[in-house]
């Protein structure tokens, strides 16, 4: 008797844990390695070339052809030199061939020159562009790290480096593909060989002065590129300027910190707000202290840097519309204002 009551309770333990038992999760992989991707460099070689005059040699992006006059036009760094019929300038192919060049357009504020090279159409590739990018995508950069100048480093015509897009700015990212002396003015690709933009600067930290953060290195966006092509294709010699004014971003605290008598209608929101007006000149006094930023040309203005994109690429003679919210001391209230800005010299 004792046997068969043991075995009804075996049988009703093994009944309760199978009612409870829960359905086994397979997981097939914890950590999947990121497959590698093979990058399409042809059309990004064949868009790039090596540029020298005198002791320099710097990196060239083709970015534009012109049938009717069989030109090529390239960007390249501004230190290349001045626009001038003594400013002639050899462009090497991947090929190592070279072809003579000159330069017809400077922008010294975004660090970029403008090369016309008459080549065979064969010569040389324009490679499409591509506006969108995101942090942390695959990239790659076609330069001439070293100076092919009395050197053994034609071979170098050309290198392609890889690295990740590692941060974006309102006309600029940062890349961990590394810059070499001679690579300003290469172009960075995604891996289909879509062009992002050109290498200008590596980066530097500001904690000890201009001490390079190795492998770091700052690109102009390819629609700030074309920005200053055509502006350099039409003008030549690009004048830029400033508007005369520093501002920061101001939020709550900030009036525990600083000497600035900073008002503000809602202390919940940041605001660009203009601390120092440096030079009347180029705003032509319409811009005063302590006037809080809305907009630029329609377009909301968040943070400081967002100013960039309207200052870097503007021309001596531009108009430049602001909303601007200003104290009225005798309302004891804001007034909205809108305020068309002239750049001048």
């Amino acid at each position: 008797m004792k046997r068969i009551f043991g075995l009804i309770l075996s049988a009703l333990l093994i009944f309760s844990l199978s009612s409870c038992k829960t359905e086994v999760i397979k997981v097939d992989k914890i950590y999947v390695e990121k497959e590698s991707t093979e990058i399409d460099s042809s059309n990004a070689i064949k868009s790039s070339c090596a540029i020298t005059r005198d002791s320099l040699t710097f990196s060239g992006t083709v970015i534009d052809y012109d049938s009717n006059d069989g030109a090529f036009y390239i960007i390249s760094y501004s230190e290349l030199g001045a626009i001038s019929s003594k400013n002639n300038v050899k462009v090497y192919s991947e090929t190592g061939d070279y072809y003579n060049g000159r330069i017809v357009g400077v922008d010294s504020k975004n660090s970029m020159s403008l090369v016309k090279v008459n080549a065979p159409k064969e010569s040389f590739s324009v490679v499409k562009a591509k506006n969108s990018i995101t942090p942390g995508e695959d990239v790659f950069t076609v330069s001439t790290p070293l100076s092919i100048i009395n050197s053994n480093y034609k071979s170098c015509i050309n290198s392609v480096t890889a690295g990740i897009i590692s941060g974006i700015g309102p006309c600029t990212f940062t890349t961990s593909a590394t810059m070499n002396p001679c690579s300003y003015g290469g172009g960075v690709y995604d891996y289909s060989g879509n062009f992002l933009g050109i290498l200008y600067d590596k980066d530097y930290s500001s904690v000890e002065g201009r001490l390079n953060n190795e492998g770091m290195t700052h690109a102009i966006l390819a629609e700030y590129v074309y920005k200053s092509y055509e502006d350099m294709k039409s003008l030549g010699d690009v004048k830029r300027t400033s508007l005369g004014i520093t501002v920061v971003q101001w939020h709550k605290g900030l009036e525990n910190l600083t000497d600035y008598d900073v008002k503000v209608p809602d202390y919940d929101y940041t605001y660009v707000a203009i601390t120092e007006v440096v030079d009347v000149g180029n705003s032509h006094g319409n811009l005063q202290r302590y006037d809080l930023i809305d907009y630029i040309n329609g377009v909301k203005v968040y943070a400081n840097t967002d100013i960039s994109v309207f200052i870097n690429y503007a021309k001596v003679g531009d108009t430049l519309n602001f909303k601007i919210k200003r104290y009225n001391d005798r309302t004891l209230s804001f007034d909205d204002l809108n305020v068309d800005v002239v750049l001048s010299k």
